[in-house]
């Protein structure tokens, strides 16, 4: 059997993440209290025809961390299966999403809700140290953050190594999540070329101009050969995700083209590689 529990910060996409799983083939439920987690998995480990389960762990059932702990004892002990899955998000993220949303933080008694959201991270850091797949969903879409969980638990009873790129612009933050960041602001900029500004990395036109450039070759070649040294030490270690960010000034032109390079290159390796433009929509640099 195959346990799966989805933890995070409210607002951070929990329930996008339980409905991926069950899209997946897992039996899913939410908001079960820990003190009957036990008796259920129990239960259904009986039924022969549900391997695989999933659920979502709620601080409005009065999650317990401590409670949580001895229970994973437990399961590991009666050697079940399990992952945990945590999804996070900025403060400012989750503000705006509860903006939208209009529904109450389940912290949110008294107090602001910038409050509400600090006091359940400190709930929940504990959980958080523990969890074996973190996702930062504050740039991501909810199409995205399905893709990110399909990709992670794609194949039953495997967790396949995997290289996560991300594009993105300097002026618009760094992604949380990553594990390294390439700067590439250094390379021939298509920003300032009248015929070429309007377009992006994906164009055959800014391909062949930064490829022009006097430090493009030299960049991607050594770039590749750190990566074919870093990535099977990474896997060795037990790592599932590689987070690789790619960075320019604003994340249209020269990021996504190394990103769509790299993406190639390491398809060509063997490695899964999943790519997300995170800046491309947006104008300048």
């Amino acid at each position: 059997m195959r346990i799966v529990f989805v933890a995070g910060i409210s607002g951070a996409g929990k329930t996008t993440c339980l409905n991926t799983l069950e899209d997946l083939g897992y039996y899913t439920a939410s908001s079960i209290p820990v003190s009957v987690l036990q008796k259920l998995i129990d239960v259904v480990y009986k039924e022969e025809s549900m391997t695989r389960l999933a659920f979502s762990l709620d601080t409005r059932t009065g999650f317990d961390p401590p409670l949580f702990v001895r229970l994973l004892h437990d399961l590991k002990d009666s050697r079940y299966n399990y992952e945990i899955i945590f999804v996070d998000a900025s403060d400012s993220a989750l503000l705006e999403r509860y903006a939208l949303s209009r529904r109450r933080h389940p912290f949110e008694e008294s107090g602001s809700l910038l409050e509400a959201i600090e006091e359940e991270r400190r709930h929940l850091a504990s959980l958080r140290e523990i969890s074996t797949f973190i996702i930062d969903t504050t740039f991501l879409t909810v199409k995205d953050l399905k893709e990110a969980v399909k990709d992670y638990f794609l194949k039953e009873g495997e967790f396949p190594f995997e290289v996560s790129i991300i594009s993105f612009g300097f002026k618009y933050g760094i992604p949380q999540d990553a594990d390294m960041v390439l700067d590439v602001r250094f390379l021939a900029n298509p920003y300032y070329e009248d015929d070429l500004c309007n377009l992006d990395g994906t164009d055959s036109k800014v391909q062949k101009f930064i490829e022009k450039g006097n430090s493009t070759g030299e960049f991607f070649s050594n770039t590749l050969n750190y990566l074919k040294f870093l990535l099977p030490n990474y896997q060795k270690e037990g790592k599932a995700v590689f987070h690789l960010a790619v960075g320019c000034s604003g994340g249209m032109h020269r990021a996504v083209y190394i990103g769509e390079r790299l993406r190639a290159e390491l398809k060509q390796l063997n490695y899964p590689v999943r790519l997300y433009h995170r800046d491309i929509k947006r104008k300048g640099g």
